[in-house]
């Protein structure tokens, strides 16, 4: 196992980001530590795609300090990676590359930790069920044991199956996670702190879910159908 990173993982000092010279979130101050479990939530379009983006390192900070702990991974689970497994490779040969040097027997026992019973890691991947494909795509991505995880919508295409199956695999998960979400069953599962992208920054969010909706729904009655798709989108359980 690796070395635990020292806490906090991630600092924010007054942070700009965004594309090019258009700054999208400005004035983000805070902090992620090892255990931390946080759901970014906020309305479509206000930045929490490119949070992401500036965590994972695909975007720099435009201005303020952003601060990593030395060798810091971080990995990125968003719905199009399961388009990344191969479809006519059984679980079992999509590890074989990640241990190349290891018995049959240590990858059989790799692939079981990560849900999949001996039947199922040598079913090629087209024949699995979403749920054993969200397993194996987990699986894969924190194989080098990450010390953080972003999950960007993870569970939009997933049937019940498959997003109880993510919400066992995020509990036993040792790091830190981030999930933008709007599903309300995965949030209120798997983590213990809000942020919320909104006002063109990232802060902390000290109410619960309940309070957002409310805040939403009292927002769009008076603004029109734009916003209220918006507000209704956090509560597709």
């Amino acid at each position: 196992p690796k070395k635990e990173p020292a806490s906090p993982m991630i600092t924010f000092d007054n942070v700009s980001v965004g594309y090019g010279d258009k700054v999208i979130l400005r004035h983000i101050t805070n902090r992620i530590d090892p255990d931390d479990r946080i759901a970014l939530i906020g309305v479509n379009g206000n930045g929490k795609s490119t949070f992401a983006k500036l965590l994972s390192g695909d975007l720099k900070p435009m201005g303020g300090e952003m601060r990593k702990g030395r060798g810091l991974e971080i990995a990125y689970f968003a719905q199009h990676q399961l388009d990344k497994l191969k479809p006519e490779q059984t679980p079992f040969e999509h590890i074989i590359d990640l241990m190349p040097t290891d018995s049959e027997a240590k990858r059989r026992s790799r692939v079981a930790q990560m849900g999949l019973t001996t039947s199922r890691m040598d079913t090629k991947v087209k024949n699995l069920s979403g749920g054993e494909r969200a397993r194996l795509m987990l699986g894969l991505i924190t194989f080098g044991g990450p010390g953080m995880l972003i999950l960007d919508e993870p569970t939009n295409h997933l049937d019940i199956d498959s997003r109880e199956a993510l919400v066992a695999a995020l509990n036993d998960y040792q790091g830190a996670v981030l999930i933008i979400s709007h599903d309300r069953h995965l949030i209120d599962a798997t983590v213990d702190k809000l942020w919320i992208a909104q006002n063109g920054t990232i802060e902390e969010f000290d109410a619960d879910l309940d309070a957002y909706q409310r805040a939403l729904t009292s927002n769009s009655s008076g603004k029109g159908k734009g916003k209220k798709g918006a507000g209704a989108a956090v509560v597709d359980d």
